[in-house]
């Protein structure tokens, strides 16, 4: 196997025990200086995080923020449409399918399903994934859980 094939075959199993709440697995992957690049993440996190101290460990924040979007949803799992690798850079076309467990403020949906399709740019260091670079469809994604998003407007006239 070329090391191209065998970087493709690390984020793979990343994606499946990120999917399977696999944190055994997902710990065995994951670099020790691990760093997530994801824009907008940064924000977004610690709400799901439990309140507490600030975990240090890279892979215990990244096990603990994947347990966190886990609890939030009955069902959750990563389906990989497509992949290009060259050298240490794997790059995968994936979606997220499943279901939340909760209604939304303030919408009719009870439960909703979703579909998150996002591309995941990945950094392969000693056979273990050092960096993610993430871009999702979140307005999308708020849609289907049926958050109310106004209509964008014209703000600057010409």
């Amino acid at each position: 196997m070329s090391s191209t094939e065998q970087n493709i075959a690390i984020t793979r199993r990343l994606s499946a025990a990120v999917g399977n709440q696999d944190f055994e697995a997902a710990r065995q992957l994951i670099s020790p200086d691990y760093v997530h690049a994801r824009p907008g993440l940064a924000d977004t996190l610690p709400s799901l995080l439990t309140k507490g101290p600030q975990l240090e460990d890279p892979v215990q924040r990244f096990c603990a923020a994947i347990e966190a979007v886990h609890r939030n949803f009955e069902e959750w799992r990563v389906i990989v449409d497509e992949e290009v690798a060259s050298g240490d850079m794997v790059v995968s076309r994936q979606r997220i399918v499943g279901r939340y467990r909760y209604r939304v403020e303030g919408s009719s949906i009870d439960r909703p399903t979703f579909e998150f399709p996002m591309v995941v740019m990945f950094k392969i260091k000693d056979s273990r994934v050092a960096q993610v670079w993430a871009l999702g469809d979140e307005l999308g994604f708020l849609k289907a859980l049926g958050v109310s998003v106004p209509a964008l407007t014209k703000a600057v006239q010409a």
